[in-house]
Protein backbone atom coordinates (compact mmCIF):
# COMPACT_ATOMS: atom_id res chain seq x y z
CA UNK A 1 0.00 0.00 0.00
CA UNK A 2 2.81 2.41 0.87
CA UNK A 3 4.59 1.68 -2.43
CA UNK A 4 1.38 2.19 -4.44
CA UNK A 5 0.71 5.48 -2.62
CA UNK A 6 4.25 6.65 -3.38
CA UNK A 7 3.86 5.84 -7.08
CA UNK A 8 0.52 7.66 -7.18
CA UNK A 9 2.02 10.79 -5.59
CA UNK A 10 4.93 10.77 -8.07
CA UNK A 11 2.51 10.38 -10.99
CA UNK A 12 0.24 13.18 -9.78
CA UNK A 13 3.19 15.53 -9.25
CA UNK A 14 4.69 14.96 -12.69
CA UNK A 15 5.01 18.27 -14.49
CA UNK A 16 3.13 18.90 -17.69
CA UNK A 17 4.19 21.53 -20.16
CA UNK A 18 2.52 23.52 -22.91
CA UNK A 19 3.86 25.63 -25.75
CA UNK A 20 2.81 28.73 -23.83
CA UNK A 21 4.66 27.56 -20.72
CA UNK A 22 7.83 26.78 -22.67
CA UNK A 23 7.88 30.08 -24.57
CA UNK A 24 7.20 32.00 -21.36
CA UNK A 25 10.40 30.57 -19.87
CA UNK A 26 12.38 31.32 -23.03
CA UNK A 27 11.00 34.85 -23.13
CA UNK A 28 11.40 35.80 -19.49
CA UNK A 29 12.37 33.59 -16.57
CA UNK A 30 10.91 36.07 -14.09
CA UNK A 31 7.49 35.84 -15.76
CA UNK A 32 7.72 32.03 -15.70
CA UNK A 33 8.66 32.01 -12.01
CA UNK A 34 5.82 34.39 -11.12
CA UNK A 35 3.20 32.55 -13.14
CA UNK A 36 4.00 28.84 -12.90
CA UNK A 37 6.10 28.44 -9.76
CA UNK A 38 4.84 31.15 -7.38
CA UNK A 39 1.31 31.16 -8.88
CA UNK A 40 1.04 34.91 -8.45
CA UNK A 41 -1.96 36.85 -9.69
CA UNK A 42 -1.24 38.12 -13.18
CA UNK A 43 -2.10 41.40 -14.88
CA UNK A 44 -4.58 41.44 -17.75
CA UNK A 45 -3.94 43.40 -20.94
CA UNK A 46 -6.11 44.36 -23.88
CA UNK A 47 -4.23 42.13 -26.31
CA UNK A 48 -4.83 38.98 -24.30
CA UNK A 49 -8.44 39.87 -23.50
CA UNK A 50 -9.25 40.80 -27.10
CA UNK A 51 -7.58 37.64 -28.39
CA UNK A 52 -9.69 35.45 -26.12
CA UNK A 53 -12.84 37.32 -27.14
CA UNK A 54 -12.17 36.80 -30.86
CA UNK A 55 -11.17 33.14 -30.50
CA UNK A 56 -14.36 32.32 -28.63
CA UNK A 57 -16.55 34.11 -31.17
CA UNK A 58 -14.96 32.43 -34.20
CA UNK A 59 -15.15 29.02 -32.55
CA UNK A 60 -18.85 29.55 -31.85
CA UNK A 61 -19.48 30.63 -35.46
CA UNK A 62 -17.54 27.60 -36.70
CA UNK A 63 -19.71 25.32 -34.56
CA UNK A 64 -22.81 27.24 -35.75
CA UNK A 65 -23.80 28.22 -32.23
CA UNK A 66 -24.11 31.85 -33.34
CA UNK A 67 -24.37 33.75 -36.63
CA UNK A 68 -21.80 36.20 -37.97
CA UNK A 69 -24.13 39.07 -37.06
CA UNK A 70 -24.42 37.80 -33.49
CA UNK A 71 -20.66 37.44 -33.40
CA UNK A 72 -20.20 41.08 -34.42
CA UNK A 73 -22.61 42.23 -31.73
CA UNK A 74 -20.79 40.19 -29.10
CA UNK A 75 -17.42 41.49 -30.26
CA UNK A 76 -18.57 45.12 -30.02
CA UNK A 77 -20.08 44.58 -26.57
CA UNK A 78 -17.03 42.81 -25.13
CA UNK A 79 -14.53 45.28 -26.60
CA UNK A 80 -16.57 48.14 -25.14
CA UNK A 81 -16.57 46.41 -21.75
CA UNK A 82 -12.78 45.93 -21.90
CA UNK A 83 -12.38 49.65 -22.54
CA UNK A 84 -14.77 50.58 -19.72
CA UNK A 85 -12.65 48.47 -17.37
CA UNK A 86 -9.57 50.43 -18.38
CA UNK A 87 -7.87 48.06 -20.80
CA UNK A 88 -6.54 50.16 -23.67
CA UNK A 89 -4.42 49.81 -26.80
CA UNK A 90 -1.09 51.58 -27.17
CA UNK A 91 -2.59 54.13 -29.55
CA UNK A 92 -5.86 55.11 -31.21
CA UNK A 93 -4.48 53.98 -34.57
CA UNK A 94 -3.60 50.55 -33.19
CA UNK A 95 -7.07 50.27 -31.66
CA UNK A 96 -8.82 51.22 -34.91
CA UNK A 97 -6.70 48.88 -37.01
CA UNK A 98 -7.45 45.99 -34.67
CA UNK A 99 -11.18 46.58 -34.23
CA UNK A 100 -11.94 47.41 -37.87
CA UNK A 101 -9.88 44.50 -39.21
CA UNK A 102 -11.28 41.94 -36.77
CA UNK A 103 -14.86 43.14 -37.40
CA UNK A 104 -14.24 42.52 -41.11
CA UNK A 105 -12.92 39.02 -40.36
CA UNK A 106 -15.93 38.14 -38.22
CA UNK A 107 -18.38 39.56 -40.79
CA UNK A 108 -16.97 37.50 -43.67
CA UNK A 109 -15.80 34.37 -41.84
CA UNK A 110 -17.27 31.24 -43.41
CA UNK A 111 -17.33 28.11 -41.25
CA UNK A 112 -15.07 25.42 -42.67
CA UNK A 113 -17.33 22.71 -44.09
CA UNK A 114 -14.84 20.38 -45.76
CA UNK A 115 -14.89 17.10 -43.85
CA UNK A 116 -15.11 16.86 -40.07
CA UNK A 117 -13.87 19.86 -38.11
CA UNK A 118 -12.85 19.81 -34.45
CA UNK A 119 -12.57 23.03 -32.46
CA UNK A 120 -10.21 23.30 -29.47
CA UNK A 121 -8.89 19.79 -30.03
CA UNK A 122 -7.00 18.75 -26.90
CA UNK A 123 -3.91 16.56 -26.89
CA UNK A 124 -1.18 15.07 -24.73
CA UNK A 125 2.12 14.42 -26.50
CA UNK A 126 5.27 12.65 -25.37
CA UNK A 127 8.66 14.32 -25.81
CA UNK A 128 11.34 11.97 -24.52
CA UNK A 129 9.27 11.13 -21.43
CA UNK A 130 7.98 14.66 -20.89
CA UNK A 131 4.28 15.39 -21.33
CA UNK A 132 3.29 18.37 -23.46
CA UNK A 133 -0.38 19.31 -23.53
CA UNK A 134 -2.40 21.84 -25.46
CA UNK A 135 -5.40 22.71 -27.59
CA UNK A 136 -5.50 23.07 -31.37
CA UNK A 137 -7.81 25.90 -32.47
CA UNK A 138 -9.10 24.08 -35.56
CA UNK A 139 -8.37 20.52 -36.69
CA UNK A 140 -9.72 19.67 -40.13
CA UNK A 141 -10.21 16.02 -41.08
CA UNK A 142 -9.67 16.03 -44.85
CA UNK A 143 -11.48 13.69 -47.22
CA UNK A 144 -8.20 11.94 -48.11
CA UNK A 145 -7.75 10.80 -44.49
CA UNK A 146 -5.20 13.44 -43.55
CA UNK A 147 -5.66 16.32 -41.11
CA UNK A 148 -4.91 20.03 -41.40
CA UNK A 149 -4.03 22.16 -38.38
CA UNK A 150 -5.03 25.82 -38.15
CA UNK A 151 -4.04 28.21 -35.38
CA UNK A 152 -5.99 31.48 -35.17
CA UNK A 153 -3.85 34.59 -34.64
CA UNK A 154 -4.97 38.13 -33.76
CA UNK A 155 -1.38 39.38 -33.60
CA UNK A 156 0.45 41.33 -36.29
CA UNK A 157 1.75 39.37 -39.25
CA UNK A 158 4.98 37.52 -38.65
CA UNK A 159 8.30 38.58 -40.11
CA UNK A 160 10.54 35.83 -41.45
CA UNK A 161 12.42 35.86 -38.13
CA UNK A 162 9.18 35.72 -36.12
CA UNK A 163 7.93 32.75 -38.15
CA UNK A 164 11.02 30.79 -37.14
CA UNK A 165 10.54 31.86 -33.51
CA UNK A 166 6.87 30.79 -33.39
CA UNK A 167 6.92 27.71 -35.65
CA UNK A 168 7.36 25.31 -32.72
CA UNK A 169 3.73 25.85 -31.77
CA UNK A 170 2.50 24.39 -35.06
CA UNK A 171 5.17 21.69 -35.04
CA UNK A 172 4.20 20.56 -31.53
CA UNK A 173 0.60 20.24 -32.74
CA UNK A 174 1.72 18.20 -35.76
CA UNK A 175 3.87 15.88 -33.65
CA UNK A 176 1.00 15.40 -31.19
CA UNK A 177 -1.44 14.45 -33.96
CA UNK A 178 1.07 12.05 -35.52
CA UNK A 179 1.44 10.35 -32.15
CA UNK A 180 -2.34 9.87 -32.22
CA UNK A 181 -2.03 8.09 -35.57
CA UNK A 182 -2.98 10.94 -37.93
CA UNK A 183 -1.18 11.93 -41.10
CA UNK A 184 -0.76 15.70 -41.01
CA UNK A 185 -1.21 17.32 -44.41
CA UNK A 186 -0.30 20.88 -43.44
CA UNK A 187 -0.08 23.35 -40.57
CA UNK A 188 -0.87 27.04 -40.74
CA UNK A 189 -1.70 30.26 -38.96
CA UNK A 190 -4.81 32.20 -39.96
CA UNK A 191 -3.72 35.82 -39.47
CA UNK A 192 -7.15 37.24 -38.72
CA UNK A 193 -6.35 40.96 -38.99
CA UNK A 194 -5.15 40.43 -42.56
CA UNK A 195 -6.35 39.20 -45.92
CA UNK A 196 -4.65 38.14 -49.14
CA UNK A 197 -5.34 40.16 -52.28
CA UNK A 198 -4.24 39.41 -55.85
CA UNK A 199 -1.36 41.32 -57.44
CA UNK A 200 0.37 41.15 -60.81
CA UNK A 201 3.03 38.94 -59.25
CA UNK A 202 0.72 36.77 -57.16
CA UNK A 203 -0.73 37.79 -53.79
CA UNK A 204 0.10 40.09 -50.93
CA UNK A 205 -1.07 40.43 -47.34
CA UNK A 206 -2.83 43.61 -46.23
CA UNK A 207 -4.74 44.76 -43.16
CA UNK A 208 -8.44 44.14 -43.63
CA UNK A 209 -9.36 47.73 -42.83
CA UNK A 210 -7.29 48.80 -45.84
CA UNK A 211 -9.41 46.79 -48.28
CA UNK A 212 -11.44 48.64 -50.89
CA UNK A 213 -13.35 46.75 -53.57
CA UNK A 214 -10.74 44.16 -54.53
CA UNK A 215 -11.17 40.43 -54.10
CA UNK A 216 -9.74 39.00 -50.91
CA UNK A 217 -9.27 35.71 -49.12
CA UNK A 218 -8.21 34.68 -45.65
CA UNK A 219 -4.54 35.13 -44.83
CA UNK A 220 -3.19 31.64 -44.18
CA UNK A 221 0.54 31.36 -43.49
CA UNK A 222 1.78 27.79 -43.89
CA UNK A 223 4.87 26.38 -42.25
CA UNK A 224 6.69 23.53 -44.06
CA UNK A 225 6.54 20.17 -42.35
CA UNK A 226 9.58 17.92 -42.60
CA UNK A 227 11.47 15.43 -40.48
CA UNK A 228 14.15 18.10 -40.04
CA UNK A 229 11.75 20.77 -38.78
CA UNK A 230 10.01 18.34 -36.42
CA UNK A 231 13.35 17.12 -35.04
CA UNK A 232 14.43 20.71 -34.41
CA UNK A 233 11.17 21.26 -32.54
CA UNK A 234 11.68 18.14 -30.42
CA UNK A 235 15.18 19.31 -29.52
CA UNK A 236 13.84 22.77 -28.59
CA UNK A 237 11.10 21.30 -26.37
CA UNK A 238 13.41 18.87 -24.56
CA UNK A 239 16.17 21.47 -24.14
CA UNK A 240 13.71 24.02 -22.71
CA UNK A 241 12.23 21.51 -20.25
CA UNK A 242 15.71 20.49 -19.10
CA UNK A 243 16.59 24.16 -18.57
CA UNK A 244 13.42 24.65 -16.49
CA UNK A 245 13.94 21.52 -14.41
CA UNK A 246 17.59 22.38 -13.72
CA UNK A 247 16.48 25.47 -11.77
CA UNK A 248 14.92 25.68 -8.33
CA UNK A 249 13.07 28.31 -6.34
CA UNK A 250 16.30 29.64 -4.85
CA UNK A 251 18.11 30.20 -8.13
CA UNK A 252 18.36 33.59 -9.77
CA UNK A 253 15.49 33.96 -12.22
CA UNK A 254 16.48 36.58 -14.78
CA UNK A 255 14.34 39.22 -16.45
CA UNK A 256 15.92 38.22 -19.73
CA UNK A 257 13.34 39.74 -22.06
CA UNK A 258 14.83 42.26 -24.51
CA UNK A 259 11.59 43.19 -26.29
CA UNK A 260 10.32 46.57 -25.01
CA UNK A 261 6.84 46.13 -26.53
CA UNK A 262 6.36 42.75 -24.89
CA UNK A 263 7.76 43.86 -21.55
CA UNK A 264 5.60 46.99 -21.53
CA UNK A 265 2.33 45.73 -23.01
CA UNK A 266 2.11 41.95 -23.00
CA UNK A 267 3.92 40.60 -19.95
CA UNK A 268 1.44 39.48 -17.29
CA UNK A 269 3.77 40.57 -14.49
CA UNK A 270 5.27 43.82 -15.80
CA UNK A 271 3.86 45.79 -12.86
CA UNK A 272 5.72 43.48 -10.43
CA UNK A 273 9.04 43.42 -12.24
CA UNK A 274 11.58 45.95 -10.97
CA UNK A 275 14.21 44.71 -13.41
CA UNK A 276 11.96 45.58 -16.34
CA UNK A 277 11.43 49.17 -15.18
CA UNK A 278 14.18 50.57 -17.39
CA UNK A 279 12.73 48.87 -20.47
CA UNK A 280 9.27 50.25 -19.71
CA UNK A 281 10.54 53.75 -18.97
CA UNK A 282 12.55 53.86 -22.19
CA UNK A 283 9.60 52.52 -24.18
CA UNK A 284 7.23 55.24 -23.00
CA UNK A 285 9.96 57.92 -23.21
CA UNK A 286 10.26 57.26 -26.93
CA UNK A 287 6.51 57.40 -27.54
Amino acid sequence: MVILYFIEVITMSKKRYSYSKLTTFRQCEFQYLSSYELRQESDENIYGLAGTTVHNIIEDIQEKKITNEEGLMRFDEEMEMHEILGYTFTSEKTKNNFIESIRHFIKYFKPIDKGKVEVEKDFVADFDGHEVIGFIDILIHNEDGTVSIVDLKTSSKYSKKAIEEHCNQLLIYAIAMEQQGFTVKDVSWNMMKYSMIPTKRGKKMVLRNELTDEEFEEAYVYYPLSDESKNRCKEWVIETIEMIESKDMFDTWETNCDEPFFCTNLCSFCSKCSKGKELRDNYFKNK
